[in-house]
């Protein structure tokens, strides 16, 4: 894509001299923040999502190593999806080279985008890197009703909601985790789950895992209000490596756990191996359960 620089932030992609700010992007405060290398020139570039940008649009804002900013929504060429209010582009997005060619990608969750089947039900735009940077020629659009991912859609599921890139199968290509901690299960509304989609020469797939508490290996159960998913992280935490490359491993927030009778929260460790994102057992982790040391403060 051709770069050039403008002084206002009338239409997306607008190129910007890094002291501009954008005109009219209203709504900005407290954006989330990736960084990567979107163009393949070793310098490093910055994503911010802005979702109260616009009345609940959503924006996100590209900070080139070059000082170029570009500023993306639905309205930009090539984008799908449809842009309105509510939606909140950009309240979580992910850095990862999905396609392994060299170039890092973008995953911007729109946790409040309505499909046509209900409120507030999410999607997931994926925007690959080239030569130029970010570009919207190969996006792609997915929720829970994209062919191949598993589970089906639901109002206030707030799919893309929290996203984490890491490569879980240890083949050179990124994936993607996505949190969906409002997700209702037969046996626990909000109890939560979690999504992961494969990367790939092509890009993420339609390749996936999806489990919860009550999936088999996992760690507890699914209760009401567990919120399983509300925060991911992904890193090499075991040392696992195969083929030469780096394993990353899962670690999943779960808030509203229950230790005893009282919600204090805990996070599942999903370490991998040379496999899919579930094929060892997540492992509980509370300053609640026995052998934990608690952080002297909260005492």
């Amino acid at each position: 894509m051709r770069r050039t620089l403008a002084t206002t932030a009338l239409l997306p992609p607008l190129l910007l001299p890094a002291t501009t700010v954008a005109a009219g992007l209203t709504g900005t405060a407290t954006p989330s923040m990736a960084a990567g290398d979107f163009d393949g020139d070793t310098l490093l570039d910055r994503a911010f999502g802005y979702p109260q940008a616009n009345g609940t649009e959503g924006v996100v804002k590209i900070v080139y190593g070059s000082q170029v900013i570009e500023i993306w929504n639905r309205d930009a060429p090539g984008v799908l999806g449809a842009d309105a209010t509510g939606n909140n582009l950009g309240d979580s997005i992910a850095v990862g080279d999905f396609d392994r060619d060299g170039y890092d990608d973008l995953a911007i969750g729109v946790p409040g985008d309505d499909t046509g089947t209900g409120w507030n039900i999410g999607t997931v735009n994926i925007l690959y890197g080239s030569s130029s940077g970010i570009t919207g020629s190969f996006d792609q659009l997915y929720s829970q009703d994209t062919p191949g991912i598993a589970n089906s859609e639901e109002s206030y599921d707030g799919y893309g909601e929290f996203l984490q890139a890491g490569d879980f199968d240890c083949d050179g290509h990124d994936d993607l985790a996505i949190g969906i901690p409002q997700e209702n299960l037969n046996s626990g509304t909000n109890g939560g789950a979690v999504n992961v989609i494969y990367g790939s020469s092509g890009g993420l797939s339609a390749l996936d895992d999806f489990f919860h508490q009550n999936t088999s290996g996992v760690t507890g159960s699914v209760q009401a209000h567990d919120n399983f998913g509300a925060s991911l992280l992904a890193a090499n935490f075991t040392g696992n490596s195969s083929g030469g490359y780096t394993c990353d491993d899962l670690i999943v927030g779960v808030p509203g756990e229950d230790i005893g009778s009282a919600d204090v929260g805990a996070m599942q460790l999903f370490p991998r191996g040379t496999d899919r994102a579930r094929d060892r057992p997540g492992r509980l982790v509370s300053p609640s359960l026995p052998g934990r040391r608690r952080n002297p403060r909260s005492r």
